[in-house]
């Protein structure tokens, strides 16, 4: 989980390698990128990491890291779930980014 420090309120949720989790549209860890463009269409925008790439749905309050190498290579390896609209106000302000494997760490 994320907390912001400022009000001690989660933030954000993120799944990271846990194949028995799935969005409300049944994505999990281990789907590919058409997967998830099946279900929630093109992403606002891709963020990138030392990772790989998260499609970040910034209006839905969902994103995905795309692995970049490994057995998941193109395949999605952790899940964000976060308030609507705030995916840059609560990650990419972060000491670790989305992608880091480093995740659950504070505000």
């Amino acid at each position: 989980m994320v907390v912001d420090t400022s009000n001690n309120k989660i933030v954000a949720l993120i799944v990271s390698m846990d194949d028995g989790y799935r969005t409300d549209k049944g994505i999990g860890v281990g789907v590919g990128v058409d997967t998830v463009r099946s279900a929630y269409g093109m992403e606002d925008g891709p963020d990138t990491s030392r990772d790989g790439s998260v499609l970040v749905y910034d209006g839905l309050g969902v994103a995905v890291l795309l692995d970049a190498a490994g057995p998941l290579a193109g395949h999605v390896s952790e899940i964000y779930v976060f308030v609507p609209g705030q995916y840059k106000t609560i990650f990419q302000q972060m000491p670790s980014r989305p992608g880091s494997k480093l995740t659950g760490q504070p505000r």
